[in-house]
């Protein structure tokens, strides 16, 4: 058999890529411009509500669920140009106790979570005058939320939003907008979504 000797082959060494010759990366200015001229419409992932209930859509899926607390009407349907939309209305003054609330009762895990998460719920309401409003929340999850909040003399439709952090999956929190003083007010829906996600630098891939 004839041998086959390699010793005159040489090893060529492959080089070692240097980074600082890259092509940067796109920045991000520049990628929003690119889909701009694309005309190409990316929804808002993370600001996307996984639950919206409103008066005609009280109940979600496990335990969640709404609690309307005196509320002098309820309007679950739509009448254009007077009702654009489901409502319900309270005036304090003329509720037992001045209690005028709207209560959500919210279990994530019938939502799909299965760990301890942080839910942010968005309450939409129309002032119909000067109002006050404050959050509640219990027994579960961290309530973090703005002070009393103070509408002057404003029929317009606002916001409000507020968060529970730490929730476990399985657990039956509850979270509440009620007014503390002032003048009737609509309720039309509260949204519910995740926080987008926060990328930590710090951590290491190792």
């Amino acid at each position: 058999m004839a041998s086959h000797d390699d010793s005159s082959h040489s090893t060529e060494r492959v080089p070692v890529p240097d980074p600082a010759g890259f092509a940067p990366d796109i920045s991000p200015d520049e990628w929003a411009d690119s889909v701009r001229a694309a005309r190409i419409r990316l929804p808002p992932i993370w600001n996307q509500p996984f639950e919206v209930l409103q008066p005609s859509h009280l109940v979600g899926r496990a335990r969640t669920n709404t609690t309307l607390i005196d509320p002098t009407i309820v309007q679950t349907d739509v009448l254009p140009p007077t009702v654009f939309a489901p409502f319900a209305e309270f005036d304090m003054q003329k509720a037992e106790n001045n209690r005028a609330i709207v209560s959500h009762h919210f279990q994530a895990n019938g939502y799909g979570s299965t760990g301890i998460g942080t839910f942010i719920f968005s309450f939409t309401v129309q002032t119909l005058g000067e109002t006050r409003f404050t959050f509640g929340a219990g027994p579960s999850g961290t309530l973090i939320a703005p002070g009393n909040i103070g509408i002057h003399d404003s029929s317009r439709t606002f916001t409000f939003t507020a968060t529970l952090a730490g929730l476990p999956a399985d657990a039956e929190a509850s979270i509440f907008l009620q007014q503390l003083s002032g003048s009737p007010w609509r309720w039309f829906q509260t949204a519910i979504r995740v926080p987008p996600p926060v990328l930590d630098p710090t951590l290491s891939n190792a």
